[in-house]
């Protein structure tokens, strides 16, 4: 259409906008019950705060006893079923990440390789680690999808909880993986940031310290490029098993935060 008719025709009609539809009066009380248990809610947190004299913005919430989440650099975690065949600290985009390869022994072709970057720092967010790991091994990733994995039923589980991670193919000229990766957090993860800031912000009102991350990028390679969903299973199980021990080791003073 002509730009200049299409302007004569807009000061010709003006048609009357029509009007707003009015709330109705149950919509209005709906929201003013929401609005009251918000409030209420909010109320319940602070009080803590009000008998103590402690205001959780007084000062910047820090993580409970950081130093086992850092230690993961360093250390790694073993996995049960699996024989360590090499852990060294890594530069990924210019962020430190703990890197392991496994294998089932000597005389089988079974592989897995664990990535975790800890979080380095108190003040330090989840931001950008997907990113990076797939721009550094210049991936074509393929079917990628989101998994609800349940926690392992194990009676010494701490924190247990469901968490979600996705699970993806990732494929260079070289070689081609199956990927299952999440952030784990305290009883629960997630391959969103937003969903840890989430969990954060509702960990610092109850118990005003700030709640720890550790992104986890588990990798088993895979002949050509073919369907990943064979693996899952056997991926599913063992990211079951290094939620529960993150829960029980690293992640444990956060579950149990120590208080004087």
């Amino acid at each position: 259409m002509n730009v200049a008719k299409s302007a004569q025709i807009g000061e010709a009609a003006q048609p009357t906008p029509p009007a707003l539809p009015q709330p109705r009066r149950t919509t209005r009380l709906i929201k003013g019950g929401l609005i009251g248990l918000l409030a209420a809610a909010a109320i319940a947190l602070v009080i803590p705060s009000l008998i103590s004299g402690q205001w959780p913005w007084g000062q910047p919430p820090e993580v409970a006893n950081i130093q086992p989440v850092q230690a993961l650099r360093n250390s790694g975690i073993p996995l049960e079923g699996w024989q360590l065949t090499d852990q060294e600290e890594v530069r990924i985009s210019g962020k430190s990440w703990s890197a392991q390869q496994f294998n089932q022994g000597a005389d089988s072709d079974q592989a897995l390789v664990l990535l975790l970057r800890p979080q380095p720092w108190h003040t330090n967010l989840p931001e950008v680690e997907w990113v990076d790991l797939s721009g550094s091994q210049n991936w074509e990733i393929r079917h990628r999808q989101t998994l609800t994995i349940p926690a392992a039923e194990t009676q010494d589980a701490v924190g247990g909880g469901s968490f979600r991670a996705s699970f993806f193919r990732g494929a260079n000229d070289q070689r081609t993986y199956a990927v299952l990766q999440w952030y784990a957090w305290p009883g629960g993860g997630s391959p969103s940031p937003g969903r840890w800031f989430l969990a954060d912000q509702w960990h610092q009102l109850r118990h005003g310290d700030r709640l720890p991350w550790i992104a986890v990028s588990l990798w088993q390679p895979m002949a050509g490029r073919g369907d990943i969903q064979p693996l899952r299973d056997e991926m599913v199980a063992i990211a079951q098993e290094i939620q529960t021990t993150l829960n029980s080791t690293a992640l444990l003073p956060a579950i149990q935060p120590q208080r004087n």
